[in-house]
This record gives C-alpha cells, sequence and structure tokens, in this order.
C-alpha cells in the first residue's frame, strides 16, 4: 500500500496535471461571481521620450464582474467614468496667492480629472485550460487594448507600451448592494 504510487504511476501524472495549473497560473485579478464588484488602483507613469517632465496619473473605482458568453469562460472585469488625475493638472491653492510660484502649485488638480473606462479580461475562454498570467487583457475607454502581465506575489497587474507603464492592485470583492423596497 506504501508503494502505490510508484507501482500506478499514471495516478502521480494525473495528480500533477490536475494541480499544476492552479498553481503555475500567477493570478492577480480576485475572482467572484457576476454581478460582484472589486476596488482597484491605478497609476501610470508616461515615458521621459515624450517629454522632459512627464506626467503621472491615479485613479480608482469598482470594477463589476460581468459575463463574458454562454460559451465562454474567463474572468471579465469592467467600469466606466472612473476619475483620473493628472501630475501636469495642476491647482493653484489660494485665491490671493501668486500662482507663479511653484510653492502654491498643487498637482492632481479634482476639477481637471479625466474619465477613464476600464476593461479587464483574464483570456480564459474555455474552462477545460485556464488562462495563464500573459493572457490578461487591459482596454483603456473601449479602444486601446494592451497585455498584462500579474504579479502574484505582490498582488499587481502590470500594463506597458512604448510610452506608458500602468500598475493595478486590486482590493475584496464585495456582493452586490442589497436594493431596498419602493418606498409607498
Amino acid at each position: 500500500m506504501k508503494n502505490s504510487f510508484v507501482r500506478n504511476p499514471l495516478s502521480v501524472i494525473t495528480l500533477v496535471a490536475l494541480t499544476l495549473p492552479g498553481l503555475g497560473h500567477a493570478d492577480c485579478v480576485p475572482t467572484a461571481p457576476v454581478g460582484y464588484s472589486v476596488p482597484f488602483r491605478m497609476v501610470s507613469l508616461e515615458s521621459f521620450s515624450r517629454s522632459s517632465n512627464p506626467p503621472a496619473s491615479y485613479s480608482d473605482g469598482e470594477l463589476t464582474y460581468m459575463a463574458p458568453s454562454k460559451f465562454l469562460g474567463g474572468t471579465v472585469l469592467t467600469s466606466t467614468n472612473n476619475q483620473q488625475l493628472f501630475s501636469d493638472r495642476t491647482y493653484c491653492r489660494g485665491k490671493f496667492l501668486d500662482c507663479s510660484s511653484p510653492e502654491y502649485i498643487q498637482p492632481f488638480d479634482i476639477d481637471q480629472a479625466g474619465k477613464l473606462g476600464i476593461s479587464v479580461s483574464d483570456g480564459g475562454f474555455i474552462d477545460v485550460f485556464p488562462p495563464r498570467a500573459d493572457e490578461l487583457v487591459v482596454t483603456f475607454n473601449g479602444k486601446d487594448s494592451y497585455s498584462g502581465t500579474c504579479d502574484a506575489t505582490a498582488g499587481e497587474l502590470y500594463v506597458a507600451d512604448s510610452d506608458h507603464m500602468y500598475v493595478i492592485t486590486f482590493g475584496t470583492p464585495a456582493p452586490p448592494a442589497a436594493k431596498s423596497p419602493p418606498s409607498k
């Protein structure tokens, strides 16, 4: 009995094949049922190649878990109209101050925020084959899609193109808020 795995190597191979995909998939996007939401934070840095003082941006909000398709598996999270603040959109802290002086200038002006739509898909199209970390796709404002890489140890999703680097972190998923009954 103690040598049963040695005598039957097929059972060891089957056991390894079933456990490795889950262990080998470095997933930084938490899973939750459709309708749940998860808080996120994103920072981005622009390359110095575009300007001598490249801006950084910050955005946070909630992404909602959506059903990707009736026949396909995977995870899709989406959100629209998130505030995105930029370091080069500044605000002068006082009405009667000399706003040409850098000591009164504050970056990330809330009154000049941009709107950002984010969609994250893990690329897991068939439930039998789990997605790989390099299959994450992040889409900004419904048009610019990039491949993302998870760092499961840090819990961060990295997205980069030739001009930008994005880092996205996720919180704990929560169920949809209970709707209160209509008042009479």
